[in-house]
């Protein structure tokens, strides 16, 4: 860090970053409202019309069509929010903006940022009081100013450009944003069943974070598992497994996820019926969409589209669930390995400690090892958004809220793969130069109409194998023996 990087950080504090965040994000809010009205092309996302026009629907119950599908919808009587097309999201979203009409067209966009901002001081808090100890690495920085963790939660979150324009731009993912970081945080504290029942509902209001159950069930109990030495035949194996599974406080963190998902799941089917599993669930699974995006899973299904946008030939539809197994595989499989070979790493340590602290052992050394869990997390939503069947800029905030957590456990050296100054560009201007020749190809397509689908395509690949050279180089240059 340069001498006047040192100067403005040891005078700046975290407060005044959340001013600025705050204020940058209202100001933007601010010029979104001048902007649409004065130009063609829109600063506010299509999606934010979505849910306003979603939560308008709420409140028109005219009519059978109109009126909500469920029990209790058909009683006080409510609407429903599925009338609304391209509506794809919880009915509870479209409840919680309801004040987008009763207060100011511009609530949602708050209510974003300061999730948006939410997030950004749950990061630094367990930055500084979960087992990530990463202060180790602030280089003598003075403690009156902005800590190297706070630096990076400001640079990567906070004031980023990117993660403002989202949030001011209307879209909702800052607050499944601000969800999945308290799920870090509980699971970093260990409290389970607090990160049970915030996991159930982050899955409830989009289903991918059930992926990070994965990662997360290794930790638990680790305790009380049996021994590793039981697996010397097939029937030790087998025998090793079923304790890991009936291990008493994995099955209590699995019923509490199951008893939470399904309740709200539950009082949402009671107040709008089929539409919720339908819309929220069922349509993601077998989702064929006809709108040019990142995936490189776009061009196969476009082209196995019908006349009608709504049927697909049999090459759409078995590619379209196809798509999942790598995706599964990669991401659910992957987590549970590296969460995996934590715990066996902590076995191997303790095998010659006394039996009577083996159980304060285990259950210290796993929780010093927790603090990989953001890089896990990371690692499982950077490779299951890459490999997702529909991919848009929106879905890179799904994982770029973990980066400052990631960023100080990254080796610099140059030697062993280090991430150097030089290699952390040259991943930035890979990242970002994909993406721009892939935008390059729909401005062709989409505003000048000019028949690029192949070379849209090729975009893809080229994000995809960019995506992979990044998400290898951070595995192998991730210091794992902090």
């Amino acid at each position: 860090m340069s001498s006047i990087t040192q100067r403005f950080t040891s005078t700046l504090q975290f407060r005044h970053v959340i001013f600025l965040a705050i204020a940058f994000r209202i100001a933007l809010i601010i010029y979104a409202d001048y902007h649409d009205k004065h130009s063609i092309l829109k600063y506010t996302d299509v999606d934010y019309r979505v849910f306003s026009d979603a939560s308008r629907s709420l409140l028109n119950a005219n009519g059978d069509d109109a009126v909500a599908k469920g029990i209790l919808g058909r009683v006080l009587p409510l609407g429903d929010p599925y009338t609304r097309a391209t509506y794809r999201y919880t009915p509870l979203l479209a409840v919680m903006l309801l004040p987008n009409l009763w207060i100011h067209p511009a609530f949602g966009k708050l209510l974003f940022s300061i999730a948006d901002v939410g997030i950004g001081l749950i990061l630094r808090h367990i930055t500084r009081r979960s087992s990530i100890n990463v202060s180790s690495h602030t280089g003598g920085q003075p403690t009156s100013g902005l800590t190297q963790p706070e630096v990076a939660i400001s640079l990567l979150w906070l004031l980023n450009p990117f993660t403002v324009n989202i949030s001011t731009r209307g879209s909702a993912e800052s607050l499944l944003g601000l969800m999945v970081i308290v799920v870090l945080a509980f699971a970093l504290h260990r409290r389970w069943m607090a990160c049970a029942a915030m996991l159930a509902f982050s899955a409830h209001w989009k289903i991918y974070p059930i992926i990070y159950i994965s990662s997360i069930l290794p930790f638990i109990g680790v305790e009380d598992d049996p021994k590793v030495d039981l697996c010397s035949d097939i029937h030790g194996l087998l025998q090793y497994w079923l304790r890991w599974c009936l291990n008493k406080k994995r099955l209590a963190f699995i019923a509490v996820f199951l008893g939470s998902f399904f309740l709200l799941l539950f009082l949402t089917y009671l107040f709008w019926g089929f539409p919720v599993l339908e819309h929220t669930y069922l349509y993601h699974v077998g989702r064929t969409d006809h709108r040019h995006n990142f995936s490189v899973y776009f061009y196969p299904l476009y082209l196995g589209l019908t006349s009608s946008i709504w049927s697909t030939n049999p090459q759409s539809r078995v590619l379209g669930l196809a798509a999942f197994f790598p995706q599964m595989v990669l991401s659910i499989y992957g987590g549970f390995l590296l969460a995996r070979s934590l715990v066996l790493q902590n076995r191997s340590a303790i095998t010659d400690t006394k039996k009577t602290s083996t159980i304060t052992a285990r259950s210290s050394m796993t929780e010093d090892q927790m603090k990989h869990l953001p890089f896990i997390f990371f690692v499982q939503t950077f490779i299951f958004v890459t490999l997702n069947k529909v991919c848009t800029s929106q879905y890179f905030m799904w994982y770029l809220w973990f980066l400052p957590l990631v960023i100080p456990h990254l080796s610099t050296s140059t030697k062993g793969g280090g991430v150097s100054m030089y290699k952390a560009l040259l991943m930035i201007a890979v990242w970002v130069g994909a993406q721009a020749l892939w935008l390059s190809q729909g401005y062709l397509l989409e505003f000048l109409g000019n028949n690029v689908f192949p070379q849209l395509w090729a975009s893809g690949l080229i994000m995809l194998a960019a995506n992979s050279w990044i998400v290898a180089s951070l595995i192998s240059s991730y210091r794992w023996d902090e």
